[in-house]
């Protein structure tokens, strides 16, 4: 089947840099962007086909297949481009490294992102546009809503929970059984000893308040 990548972003050509590693049979014809400046030309090898609006008019859902790869500073985006997919009939994949460690327990929606590294435990739950960065590591029986990012080599101990358009920080750390409000921003490094409000900001070791509203 035929993958477009939603959004010519870093992180579209970081999923295409993993895939082409691993040298997946899988073949990425181009991206899908809004930006007119970037339409018709060559991204990371890849041409950009125009707005997903032309490209899905063009396409068909029986042989074209779409990965959403806009970055948390579009979490609005992302769910309604997930919503339009689902809408015209065409699928939102997940692309998973051959280099993940998924347990056979664990759940994971469309339209997901596991970078190589990635460690996935014993009855996890992990929902539509997640994306874990490399080295990241979801212990057991954590839940985790759609629309989050978690950075490369952030770490949740077993039962955490996150809630949709979450943003967890590289090397964070996030302490067995705690609750991740929706929209929260956990900080690089942070240690995370104790629930976190929605939309909070939060940094240090322990983790502390900066912001009260993160986005």
């Amino acid at each position: 089947m035929k993958i477009i990548l939603i959004g010519a972003s870093k992180k579209a050509r970081l999923v295409l840099d993993f895939l082409e590693q691993e040298n997946r049979a899988v073949d990425v014809i181009g991206f899908a962007d809004r930006n007119p400046a970037l339409w018709n030309t060559l991204v990371a090898g890849k041409r950009v086909l125009g707005t997903l609006e032309r490209v899905l008019d063009a396409e068909s859902a029986t042989t074209t297949a779409f990965c959403v790869c806009l970055s948390e500073r579009y979490f609005t985006d992302r769910l309604q481009i997930a919503a339009l997919l689902e809408e015209r009939g065409f699928a939102a994949t997940s692309l998973i490294s051959h280099d993940a460690k998924v347990s056979a327990s664990a759940t994971i929606a469309d339209g997901s992102i596991l970078f190589p590294g990635v460690r996935v435990g014993m009855d996890v739950i992990i929902g539509t546009c997640v994306t874990a960065y490399s080295g990241a590591l979801i212990e057991h029986d954590c839940d985790i809503a759609p629309n989050v990012e978690i950075a490369s080599r952030a770490v949740l101990a077993g039962g955490v929970r996150v809630a949709s358009n979450a943003f967890i920080g590289i090397n964070a750390t996030v302490l067995p059984n705690l609750k991740i409000g929706r929209g929260a921003l956990i900080g690089g490094g942070a240690v995370v000893t104790k629930d976190v409000d929605p939309e909070a900001v939060v940094v240090g070791n322990p983790a502390h308040i900066l912001s009260a509203q993160a986005h």
